[in-house]
């Protein structure tokens, strides 16, 4: 019978220290996740904020501002399969032209009637220059049979990408909907909240637990071989 019994405690002891592991290890799992969510916001938000306030001050002075750097998200296919529709990629911007290539990839805002306007990633088929000495790229996207249907001029380019994020678009399109918002940045936060509260009451009821033992401790009498027993 006393086997069967300290069998049990002993179970029940690996299933507490089991229970504890698993809570500790989901507890810092959700904790690194919101540390680097809030983090990326952090820091996506201070770029927004340094970007909107050069682009002010270029303003004023009627100049046009290019950051150095940007994050686009490509939606759609036309230059798949190298870049695929949700990817992000990063452009820099890039002072020296020439450094330009044919076979780079560049981003730039489209002049041609069918895209005006619209921020364009394609890659470079051929250089030229105007009579002026400014550079003009003929563009296509890998996808497509045709090139574009007008030359980017230097007014137009944004910049040279030099890295992709694979289906980081996803993320960002996810994170713009109301339920994204409440998976990936609120219920994160609210259970790292109750964790903690279930951690400070499972404290107070341990810290109960140890009073009541130290209050109802049973008195100690020596036997007569002179070693403590307890009634």
């Amino acid at each position: 019978m006393n086997g069967v019994i300290v069998s049990n405690k002993e179970k029940n002891i690996f299933s507490k220290i089991k229970y504890s592991y698993a809570y500790r290890y989901i507890r810092r799992i959700i904790s690194v996740i919101f540390s680097v969510i809030l983090v990326l916001l952090v820091i996506i938000g201070s770029l927004l904020l340094l970007f909107n306030i050069k682009s002010k001050q270029y303003e004023k002075r009627n100049e046009k501002y290019n950051p150095p750097f940007g994050l686009y998200t490509i939606v759609s296919g036309s230059m798949e399969p190298n870049i695929k529709v949700y990817d992000v990629v990063a452009s820099i911007d890039i002072k020296d032209l020439s450094t330009i290539k044919v076979g780079d990839i560049i981003t730039f805002v489209s002049n041609w009637d069918l895209s005006l306007g619209k921020t364009v990633t394609h890659r470079v088929v051929s250089i030229s220059k105007t009579f002026s000495g400014d550079y003009q790229f003929t563009t296509k996207g890998d996808a497509n049979s045709d090139i574009d249907g007008a030359v980017v001029t230097q007014e137009n380019l944004i910049g040279k990408v030099v890295f992709r994020i694979p289906a980081l678009g996803r993320i960002q399109f996810f994170l713009a909907t109301k339920a994204g918002w409440l998976i990936i940045v609120f219920v994160p936060a609210v259970l790292v909240i109750l964790f903690d509260i279930i951690k400070i009451v499972k404290l107070h009821l341990l810290r109960e637990k140890l009073n009541n033992i130290k209050k109802y401790k049973p008195s100690e009498k020596k036997n007569s071989t002179g070693d403590i027993s307890a009634n």
